[in-house]
């Protein structure tokens, strides 16, 4: 028997990857908030500061979803950094702006696509995630040459000050945090009522326990959760335990030391 069937479950809760399914914490809504005033002011970048696995991929993958924040109205463009040099920012952000034939001439297509979004009161917002200096210089250049272009640049917070510098210009900081301890249990709730389960299948310490584990960090979360529902499946136990989640985080421990010395 899976773990799935064991539990009555109709999917992954945790790792299925269904956009619909995006559990949005308090941090998530304060970040989405900060995003929807960038969209409406006259801010040219904003600096969307994250540890790793917090979330930020799938925060502005809603963001292109919705095409809009709060009550403006923008074209939203997603992208990952390019190290090759300029040309290759360019060919870069000109495909993700729907061009796909072949030009010499990059920057010209670009700058008719900004220009059309804003003829039609759009503006277009560029999020590099995870971005680095090559391409937010590109970007910062761009978005100086087009008054309704706007930056996203999504790093760690050690990163921010050196993408600032190469950006020469202030952004406005939005920070994305962690999930607290008290949202733990929506967090759980939330995915496994997605895959027609409840969060009671965790104990109260077992979700101490994950929140300890793993800091709240949403892409650890994920994972141990998971772990432990296949894990307390394997034994036959009715709910995931305090030591169900100790076995598990140390498996992955193990499991991390075993690849670490490998390489």
């Amino acid at each position: 028997m899976g773990y799935l069937e064991h539990w009555s479950l109709s999917r992954s809760p945790f790792q299925s990857g269904d956009a619909d399914g995006l559990f949005l914490g308090a941090s998530h809504r304060e970040a989405l908030a900060g995003l929807a005033y960038f969209a409406s002011s006259s801010w040219k970048l904003a600096m969307l500061s994250a540890a790793p696995r917090c979330g930020t991929t799938s925060l502005l993958e809603l963001v292109v979803r919705m095409q809009g924040l709060g009550d403006a109205a923008i074209d939203a463009v997603l992208t990952k950094s390019s190290r090759n040099g300029p040309e290759s920012v360019y060919g870069m952000f000109r495909r993700a702006l729907g061009f796909r034939n072949h030009t010499t001439n990059p920057r010209r297509d670009i700058d008719s696509a900004i220009r059309e979004s804003d003829r039609q009161g759009l503006r277009t917002v560029w999020m590099i995630d995870p971005c680095d200096a090559n391409t937010i210089a590109v970007a910062a250049d761009l978005a100086q040459h087009h008054r309704n272009l706007s930056v996203v640049a999504a790093a760690s917070p050690s990163q921010r000050t050196g993408l600032t510098g190469a950006a020469g210009m202030c952004g406005m900081r939005i920070d994305l945090g962690p999930l607290s301890l008290s949202e733990i249990d929506a967090f759980l709730g939330h995915g496994l009522q997605q895959a027609g389960g409840s969060s009671s299948l965790f104990s109260e310490n077992a979700k101490v326990r994950l929140h300890e584990f793993t800091g709240g960090i949403v892409g650890d979360l994920a994972i141990a959760a998971e772990s432990s529902l296949k894990l307390a499946a394997n034994h036959a136990l009715q709910r995931v335990t305090p030591d169900i989640v100790e076995a598990t985080i140390e498996i992955a421990n193990q499991y991390a030391a075993v690849s670490a010395s490998n390489h």
